[in-house]
């Protein structure tokens, strides 16, 4: 066994003996001793070399006995391993040995002895005797003998960077750096898995493949580029982070030496900030001036034969000289065709997309979303070097998205720092500079005959008859039997590109014709499982045409005989230009079927028919259903109640049944059947039941729940309904026309009923009020009054009628009127009114206007700024909504807001995308008849005629953005560059920007999706406020984002100060707050007045839940600021508290 692993068998057995106390025995009392606090080095601890005191600490004084000192404190030390150089042994000798501070034992090491023998084992060792415990009543009490052993193991000689650099700014470390360690002899490398980087407790790998040795295996080399999780994502080093990089336990030994790292050697750095890290600031097609966004549909001016520009904060090279491949370019359209083909006849491609049910997921082999574009050539201008240009091959398609993507690595500073991420980022084309229209092609449309009406000056209804049945795809065996709805458009129509999933907005409902209102209503909802559109090309005279062909699949099969309604409305298509095709509005019905089921609907007139009328033999009623034919064997009308069983059968023969559609047949009461049922006994309800005769097999159908009524002569029936005040009146339903849209009344607190009936012999049923409901939309709440009394039939009027109280209306409301049934009746009570349901009708108010916000606008206005219409009474609901025009262009959008504050409420408004420069009438509209218009309200004027409106100017233009100011409060806004919106630091000096005195301070901005805003640092004498990782709240493609940081405005102050019941308020009230976005944390360093700094307490006013809650603050004294950390945006002030 070789003597350097028999000491060290030796020394582990010497280190078994911990030392936990000192023991120290006088003549009096043996067992007594004093409790050791500690040493250093520890026992068996791993130090430096380096180290100059040896210290022992007592829990109570000591006197040191100073006689043969040397010989009762021994110091022993021996090389771990015998071969490597230095000494061997060590001695008290080279010590001085004292008593500090009363109760410390202090060997320190000799100047002229340099430091401890490195790679050694110690043993430091205390004899008895050598210590007496002081001030112990005459009693002489001294130590047992006892050691402490450590080991000095200090391999590392030097560092790069040194361990804790980067405090000092100038000092910081780069990005992808290279760490160093430099050891005393050369060492091999046991496990680069032990070498590893770690930064707020999260731990990372290293590439193996970067840590080598170097300089004869002395130095070791990891050089970082990338830093990866567990989960194998690589990131970049984050700027001004602390990091630590380990070499743990047993990573590396000497190579010529029985010598390894027992201990984890840590080295820590702070890297340098993010000025040094090129990025990019804008995407244009041009490098000159005006620039615009191509990242923005609306400021995009890309056109088909243009470049992309990328431009950078600096200027940029290739990375190591190596310039990208056009291939290494990845350059995308959006989106990749479902199908592409070759016409050989136009020479053109004629491509296909098919679209899953959401209308925007469009079908593709291996899942591809995006078809890859070839790019011609990637520079770096010459003239401008902080710009990158890229040139496709072919022409870009006029509005269209793309998206290009480029690595990282190719891309450095001139300190040679890349980018901290990919280049990654959608783009637009701007729409094309030539007129291209689109109309629907009807006459190709598959049906026996089609029949055009005009609905409205600019709309069009198309009818079509015998159409085939339409087929899903799923009900398809193969592609040929597939059978879905087509359509055909002059033109190349896209789907509305600004609008995701525009094509779920096409409707397919089944439907039936209502012959009171004579118009179509709905009775359900089919919907599409996909769409598939066609572009093809079509010859026209020596040219071909692009041409459109939509195919839309139902989610079911369509039943044959139905009615059904198609409607695209106008905004579903567009064409490059932005030229929206017209709304097409298709009724249909699927051509019959003997084979296939068939069915009834309903008996119309649904009131029934009186005998008196069906004894003229002129009377006729109606069976709506579907699949209906021309072969008719007989109609039987079977009575439905015990009384009327006991009679035959009625039975109706061809010659008096006529058929009109497939979903409707007329039925004459005349001769026989016109006598038999204007008996007295012949009073009730008749179910009907058809006999089809098809030669292929006989049908018979029930109406079941729906039946024929005849009713007595003298049955009563609600004729009309209207609201009234007892002066003015509004009309519900007027001889069995129904009216929806009312003006609104306040006074109205009486609804009238009419009632038809052939003689007095009349009266109200038993609690009429109860037959009553009148509620407003969403609601369950009878607005009848049941507070009063009973009302009462009035007689003495030409028509007999009913007052009912109600309880007053509100305006632009819906509401639901119903009447159960009976309740006017016979006096001998053999009949009464039908039921009456679903009568909806909404109370409506002309809008009123109060100020009208930026009254002007230059020709080159954004549309995607709003302006404002203070006002009232705007409709909002599920089913109208208030709509705006510039005299009779429509806005893009009107949205209702309400200032919680004041409750004012504003329309926010959204200018068309281009008026022409003149004057504009603004009309505000409720629906029809329902508006108000403002005369020569707006004018749009050219490039500098501009005046600042009434209530806003353009105070300042700097490189961040335009400043405008109030000129009614004190408040102004910074509209920043969205340039900004994804950037990784801005830095604002509010004060300056704006001025120390204006009260309320606001920055606006556009961010895309995926945009961060890593940092935005605001400072002003009020509070410095630094907002970290701003990103928008909402998953939009375009999100306004409004911040408001600063003082708060003084009636909220006031507000505040009484939730805080006299608190000693020592600072400004700071709003952090705004709509739009999020924030991972927020960092405030608010002044304090009149204060020590001793009690303070940092609160925050949370909007949402109007609760104060105290915040994680620190005080500056020296400052006399407080600096506070919150997660969450409110309203932040500090207060003192009491002792």
């Amino acid at each position: 066994m070789g003597t350097s692993i028999k000491r060290g068998i030796a020394f582990l057995l010497i280190s078994i003996m911990t030392l936990s106390s000192l023991n120290i025995v006088g003549a009096a009392e043996a067992n007594s001793k004093i409790d050791i606090l500690k040493t250093y080095p520890a026992n068996n601890s791993i130090i430096s070399e380096d180290l100059k005191e040896i210290t022992f600490e007592f829990k109570g004084d000591i006197l040191l006995n100073q006689t043969n000192i040397k010989e009762k404190i021994e110091i022993n030390a021996y090389k771990i391993d015998k071969d490597i150089p230095g000494l061997n042994s060590d001695s008290i000798d080279n010590y001085d040995v004292f008593i500090e501070e009363g109760n410390k034992l202090i060997l320190k090491r000799l100047p002229d002895k340099g430091n401890l023998n490195e790679f050694s084992y110690y043993t430091v060792t205390l004899k008895e005797k050598v210590l007496k415990l002081k001030n112990n009543a005459g009693k002489s009490i001294y130590n047992k003998e006892e050691r402490i052993n450590f080991t000095t193991n200090n391999m590392v000689k030097e560092t790069f960077p040194k361990n804790n650099q980067g405090g000092i700014d100038h000092e910081k470390v780069e990005l992808e750096p290279t760490i160093t360690f430099k050891f005393k002899y050369p060492i091999e490398i046991l496990s680069k898995n032990k070498i590893k980087i770690s930064s707020d407790g999260i731990e990372f790998l290293l590439d193996p493949n970067e840590i080598k040795t170097s300089g004869n295996n002395q130095i070791l080399n990891i050089s970082i580029n990338d830093i990866e999780t567990k989960d194998k994502k690589k990131y970049k080093l984050r700027p001004n982070t602390l990091y630590k990089v380990t070499l743990e336990k047993g990573a590396v030994k000497f190579k010529n030496y029985n010598i390894r790292n027992e201990e984890d050697i840590n080295l820590y750095f702070i890297t340098e900030g993010v000025g040094d890290i090129p990025y990019i600031t804008q995407y244009t097609s041009t490098v000159g001036k005006p620039m615009d966004d191509i990242t923005l549909i609306d400021k995009t001016e890309l056109g088909p034969d243009g470049s992309i520009y990328i431009h950078f904060n600096e200027p940029v090279r290739w990375d190591k000289g190596k310039k990208p491949l056009t291939s290494d370019v990845m350059l995308y359209k959006i989106h990749k065709p479902t199908k592409t083909e070759f016409d050989y006849s136009s020479k053109k491609i004629n491509e296909t997309y098919t679209y899953l049910s959401d209308g925007k997921t469009i079908i593709t082999e291996n899942n591809e979303k995006m078809e890859r574009i070839p790019v011609s050539k990637i520079e770096i201008l010459e003239e401008y070097e902080n710009i990158i240009k890229i040139t496709p091959i072919n022409q870009l398609l006029s509005l269209n998205q793309y998206n290009l993507k480029l690595s990282k690595e190719f891309i450095e500073n001139y300190k040679a720092y890349n980018l901290d991420k990919d280049i990654d980022f959608y783009f637009w084309t701007k729409p094309s500079v030539d007129k291209l229209d689109a109309k629907w092609e009807t006459d190709k449309m598959t049906a026996e005959y089609i029949k055009e009406s005009i609905i409205s000056p600019y709309k069009k209804e198309y009818t079509l008859y015998g159409v085939p049945q339409y087929t899903n795809i799923i009900d398809a065996t193969d592609e040929n039997k597939e059978n879905p709805i087509v359509l055909y458009a002059e033109g190349e129509l896209l789907p509305k590109v600004d609008n995701i999933g525009a094509l779920s907005q096409i409707t397919l409902r089944e439907v039936f014709f209502d012959e009171e209102s004579k118009e179509y209503k709905d009775r359900s909802d089919i919907g599409f499982l996909r769409y598939k559109l066609q572009y093809y090309h079509e010859k026209a005279g020596s040219e071909y045409i692009k041409k459109t062909k939509i195919s839309l699949y139902p989610s079911k099969t369509l039943e044959r005989g139905k009615n059904y309604r198609l409607i695209i409305n106008e905004g579903t298509f567009e064409t490059r230009s932005r030229h929206e095709i017209e709304e097409l509005r298709l009724n249909f019905v699927v051509e019959g079927s003997a084979k296939d089921s068939v069915g009834i609907y309903d008996i119309e007139p649904s009131r029934g028919l009186k005998i008196g009328d069906i004894a003229q033999g002129k009377q006729a009623f109606k069976i709506i259903g579907f699949n209906f034919s021309e072969k008719i064997e007989r109609i039987d009308l079977i009575p439905e109640n015990d009384i009327l069983n006991k009679m035959k059968k009625i039975t109706i023969w061809p010659e008096d049944i006529r058929f009109k559609t497939i979903t409707e047949l007329e039925v004459l009461l005349r001769g026989e059947v016109a006598q038999q049922l204007s008996k007295e006994e012949s009073i009730g309800d008749y179910r009907v039941r058809i006999y089809f005769d098809n030669s292929i097999s006989k049908k018979e159908i029930d109406s079941e729940n729906s039946y024929l009524t005849v009713l007595p002569n003298k049955t009563p029936y609600i004729k009309d309904i209207y609201l009234t005040d007892l002066w003015n009146f509004q009309w519900l339903i007027k001889d069995g026309v129904t009216t929806n849209d009312l003006e609104y009344s306040s006074n109205y607190n009486y609804l009238v009923l009419k009632i038809g009936h052939d003689d007095d012999n009349i009266e109200l049923s038993p609690n009429p009020l109860d037959k009553i409901s009148l509620t407003a939309e969403g609601s369950t709440i009878n607005l009848v009054d049941k507070s009063g009394e009973e009302p009462k039939l009035i007689k003495d009027i030409p028509q007999p009628g009913i007052l009912i109280p109600i309880k007053g209306l509100a305006s632009n409301t819906k509401y639901l009127l119903t009447i159960k049934e009976g309740l006017v009746q016979t006096v001998n009570g053999s009949s009464g009114t039908e039921a009456i349901t679903g009568i909806f009708f909404t109370t409506r108010t002309n809008p009123h206007v109060h100020t009208v916000f930026t009254g002007s606008v230059t020709e080159d206005y954004d549309p995607s700024e709003p302006i404002y219409i203070k006002g009232g009474d705007f409709v909002d609901t599920y089913y109208d909504y208030v709509t705006v025009y510039f005299n009779d262009i429509e806005a893009q959008r009107a949205k209702i807001i309400k200032d919680t504050s004041t409750g004012e409420v504003f329309l926010e408004v959204y200018l068309p995308r281009r008026l022409r420069v003149g004057t504009y009438d603004i009309t505000i509209s409720n629906g029809e008849n329902h508006s108000t218009t403002l005369d020569s309200a707006f004018s749009v004027v050219r490039l500098g005629e501009y005046l600042p409106n009434e209530i806003e100017s353009l105070k300042d233009r700097t490189k961040m953005g335009d400043i405008m100011s109030s000129l009614t409060i004190s408040h102004d806004t910074l509209l920043l560059d969205s340039r900004y919106s994804d950037t990784r630091s801005l830095e604002l000096d509010l004060d300056e920007l704006m001025g120390q005195e204006v009260l309320i301070r606001k920055i606006k901005y556009e961010a895309h999706r995926n945009d961060t805003l890593n940092k935005l640092e605001t400072t002003s004498i009020w509070a410095n406020v630094t907002l970290r990782d701003i990103r928008p709240e909402a998953n939009e493609r375009r999100n306004e984002i409004e911040i408001m940081v600063g003082r708060t405005d003084p009636l909220t102050v006031e507000t505040l100060k009484g939730k805080l019941r006299g608190a000693n308020i020592k600072s400004e009230f700071i709003s952090v707050s705004g709509t739009g976005y999020n924030v991972s944390n927020i960092e405030l360093s608010i002044p304090y007045k009149d204060s020590d700094g001793k009690n303070l307490t940092a609160l925050r006013y949370d909007e949402a839940t109007r609760r104060w809650e105290e915040e994680i603050f620190q005080v500056d004294t020296v400052e006399n600021r407080v600096n506070i950390t919150s997660y969450r945006k409110g309203i932040f002030v500090i207060v003192e508290t009491q002792n």
